[in-house]
């Protein structure tokens, strides 16, 4: 213990100059230490001196979350200033990131709007260098690495370049994050950060987008990335998900989860568990929360460290640009207790009436069910009336008695009655927070004849979650007919992107169907028999059918498509083609006028328009078809397009469209080389691509792939001869290969169905020749047991740079490997004496091994040597 006086302590404590594993303390005028504690001469203040451990390291302490925060933004001129330089200037980078009261929306606005001022960004100080300075919390290096070196060649001599042009040891004593943003083509991705550390790295004007900007500080605060059905950063109902091209926007916070871990909001919490079991009434969102307000944030704790979140969405303020789930309930899976770094799961979105169920919770036997009893937004703030319960709940939740306000809707809407929710009666008392009366708001009443203009239709407002609109095409037709498929033309009134389908079917209800569903830009006729004008937007292997209510009924029951399937934006005036094909046949619509034909407006509402088609008739995929024919069914869609007001996410969201293969097209029988390729790509599969080459021509590529999906990709029939020499390549953009730090990608290459060559664990890229030469030259004989080969396998942890070795012969020479990447696995091999002794050292900087990593040693391809983790 310190026996200081209070004032000293509480002072250092609030500017962080003390912190828990952060730093050593070395103290003087001390009269000495009675019972464990630190006496000062005649209460005489104590002089501070902090010998900090600059490496931030996850396993040692948390970030801190609140408080005042320096950020350093550094450019860079590359080669000696000779090389390319980051395309912004300072003054306008400082904009980006600090907003100089100039750009409204970046990374300090933001994350002061999300945190309610508790976390403020905040310049560097500015401070002279030798050669250069820093100002308005940005600063210009020159290095002599070149873009060609790559990002960690970069970033190391901008660290030492920082280090010796302003004397200091580290960067972190000039802000406690440094932002560097390299010169173009300098990397290979977008941008990348250190988790609960200082720095991130973005490749050039990536610097500028407020959502990379947060992303990256993100990790830097120790967050981890937004996933939903196990896809990583497709969780985008707030940031740590997708980043985005624009500097303005989405103007959005973060998911459940990682508002629950950065604590802004804790006096709002509640933390529901087997114990307490039961809470049901209110939630706002965070753009609308107060010390005083309806709670935002509930936890279902489990026994475990993996627990579920949930919040109210609400789209409006801070919050107004969510990409997903904008006014809906979200429920959100994720590890580490809520307070350490853990990659968190959109689990559910739930509109008006959803319920989502935790079977067996934590394993009680009971289930847990978020159940969304009303949402009103039109009142302030708006909220969501909740029933959230670990098994049966207490009693029907009131819905709020609202009298609504005058409200005109174009065009007219029929009349939707919701069936009420009535949750089963619970033995426990629910949690009793202040009470909050929405103001009171009137209603017209809604007419219920339609509207007479036939080709405008009824939009329809779902409950389903991720859906803003959804355009029938044809209610209450009677006169149908069936077909393999269907292509239509969409033309755009206003910026939208369509997500997703639904059709009409004959199917008996449950039949499983599989659906491609693809694109092309401009209308479809013309294109039907040509495959290789579309764009494959989905594949979706099993849809269960279901049925049109008889008579038809209001609302009709279509079989419909998973929801946010793709996004495929449309800009305003722009006509794009769809064409979609079930397995098995659709119902297509017969009531046509007689002025109808091809391309005649079929339907339309207040932002889109679709148009009569064209329907298969029996010839199969992109086979004959028939003239004039209505599209019965779905267009889902939202008014949040990329652009302007949603810039496009920057990874695959759709799978790949192969380039134009140049050789004939495949016979059905191959008398040759069958040549396919099997790809299962890793958590980034927007990294890899792939060329094939004959007689160094490219003959075949792909790219933009899906995370985690496999892919079997045809790769031709090819002639196998002296004169026929190929050579496939396998790249990745990021540089780590597609095993085994981010999932567990693979490839095989194979012909006529025998493996040629298979990996995964390679860096930027990997390559293969074939057919392989059946007389290679023979090799020269080596004598018997004058060497024998040597090989290190090195899997790297997260700090591959401090890690190192020698490898002495018995002859004296000398072999040694360093400055090695993160995550990665090095191969190295040497023939070496086959007699005497050889000594082989490994080294680490910190001292702590290779924490997450390991090594091994093979002589004469015998392992004698196998260290995993910690070796000091």
């Amino acid at each position: 213990d310190i026996d200081a006086p209070k004032v000293w302590m509480k002072d250092h404590i609030k500017k962080d100059h003390i912190m828990t594993g952060n730093m050593e303390i070395a103290l003087d005028k001390v009269d000495g230490i009675v019972n464990n504690k630190v006496i000062f001469k005649n209460g005489a203040m104590p002089k501070l001196e902090l010998k900090k451990n600059n490496r931030n390291d996850k396993r040692r302490k948390l970030a801190i979350v609140t408080g005042e925060k320096t950020v350093l933004v550094v450019r860079v001129v590359s080669n000696n200033g000779t090389g390319p330089s980051t395309s912004s200037n300072e003054e306008s980078v400082s904009n980006k990131v600090f907003g100089n009261d100039i750009d409204p929306v970046n990374l300090a606005s933001q994350y002061k709007a999300c945190s309610h001022g508790k976390l403020n960004i905040i310049k560097a100080p500015d401070r002279t260098g030798k050669s250069t300075s820093i100002s308005n919390g940005v600063v210009t290096v020159t290095v002599s690495t070149t873009t060609g070196e790559g990002d960690v060649a970069m970033r190391n001599a901008i660290t030492n370049e920082l280090n010796s042009e302003f004397d200091v040891s580290h960067p972190t004593e000039l802000a406690d994050h440094a932002m560097y943003c390299l010169p173009p083509e300098t990397m290979g991705g977008i941008a990348y950060a250190f988790i609960n550390s200082w720095m991130s790295v973005y490749s050039d004007e990536w610097c500028n987008s407020v959502s990379a900007q947060m992303h990256e500080i993100g990790h830097n605060l120790n967050m981890a990335h937004a996933n939903e059905n196990g896809v990583t950063y497709t969780d985008q109902s707030g940031m740590m998900g997708y980043s985005y091209s624009s500097d303005d926007g989405p103007i959005m916070c973060f998911n459940a989860a990682k508002s629950w871990q950065f604590g802004w909001y804790d006096d709002r919490h509640i933390v529901l568990s087997t114990s307490n079991p039961t809470y049901e009434g209110q939630l706002v969102g965070i753009a609308d929360y107060s010390p005083s307000s309806a709670p935002v944030l509930v936890k279902l704790n489990t026994a475990t460290s993996t627990d579920y979140y949930v919040n109210f969405n609400r789209k409006t303020g801070i919050n107004s640009g969510t990409v997903e789930a904008g006014n809906q309930v979200t429920v959100v899976e994720q590890g580490g207790e809520g307070t350490g770094y853990a990659e968190s799961s959109l689990k559910a979105k739930l509109g008006n009436g959803g319920i989502y169920t935790i079977s067996n919770f934590d394993g009680s036997g009971q289930d847990a069910t978020i159940v969304v009893n009303s949402i009103n937004t039109n009142v302030n703030p708006g909220f969501a009336n909740v029933s959230i319960c670990i098994g049966p709940c207490t009693s029907p939740t009131p819905i709020p008695n609202i009298t609504p306000s005058p409200m005109t809707l174009t065009p007219t809407l029929a009349p939707v009655t919701p069936a009420p929710v009535t949750p089963a009666p619970v033995t426990s008392a629910p949690i009793t927070l202040p009470p909050i009366t929405p103001s009171p708001v009137t209603l017209a009443p809604v007419p219920t004849t339609p509207s007479p203009v036939l080709v405008t239709a009824t939009p329809v407002f779902p409950t389903s979650p991720g859906i803003d609109f959804s355009l029938e095409t044809n209610p209450y037709c009677s006169s149908t007919g069936n077909a393999g498929g269907i292509w239509f033309d969409v033309l755009a009134k206003n910026e939208i992107a369509v997500t997703s389908f639904g059709f009409e079917t004959t199917h008996a209800s449950g039949t499983i169907v599989s659906v491609s569903v693809y694109t092309k830009a401009g209308t479809h006729v013309g294109f039907e028999q040509n495959p290789s004008a579309w764009t494959l937007l989905a594949e979706i292997p099993e849809v269960t059918v279901t049925t049109r209510r008889p008579g038809g009924a209001w609302p009709p029951v279509s079989t419909q498509l998973p929801e946010d399937l793709f996004y495929q934006p449309i800009s305003v005036g722009e006509r794009r083609a769809f064409y979609i094909h079930p397995s098995s046949s659709l119902t297509y619509g017969n009531n046509l006028d007689g002025g109808d034909s091809v391309g005649t407006l079929q339907v339309e509402d207040v932002n889109i328009k679709q148009f009569i088609g064209n329907t298969e008739c029996g010839g199969g995929l992109f086979g004959c078809f028939n003239t004039i024919k209505k599209f019965n069914g779905f267009i889902h869609y939202t008014t949040d397009p990329i652009s302007p007001t949603t810039p496009q996410p920057i990874a695959p969201v759709v799978p790949p469209t192969l380039q134009p293969v140049t050789s004939a097209p495949v016979p059905v029988s191959c008398t040759d080389m069958a040549v396919e390729l099997e790809l299962l790509t890793d958590n980034y599969g927007g990294e890899t691509s792939w060329q094939l080459k004959e007689n160094n021509s490219v003959v075949q590529s792909g790219s933009g792939y899906l995370s985690t999906t496999t892919y079997n990709i045809d790769l031709g029939c090819r002639t196998a001869s002296e004169y026929n020499r190929f050579e496939f390549i396998i790249n990745d953009s990021y540089g780590d290969g597609i095993c085994c730090s981010y999932g567990t990608g693979s490839y095989k290459l194979k012909a006529n169905g025998d493996i040629m060559k298979e990996g995964g664990e390679f860096t930027t890229s990997e390559s293969f020749s074939f057919p392989v030469d059946p007389n290679p030259p023979t090799p020269a004989p080596v004598p018997v047991g004058s060497t024998k080969p040597f090989k290190l396998e090195l899997r790297t942890d997260y700090w591959g740079y401090e890690t190192s070795w020698l490898l002495t012969a018995s002859d004296g020479s000398e072999y040694s490997g360093s400055n090695y990447n993160n995550n990665l696995l090095y191969t190295v091999e040497h023939l070496l004496p086959g007699n005497g002794c050889h000594t082989f050292t490994m080294n680490d900087s910190y001292g702590d091994g290779i924490y997450f990593g390991w090594y091994k040693l093979y002589w004469d391809g015998v392992v004698v040597h196998n260290v995993i983790g910690n070796f000091g």
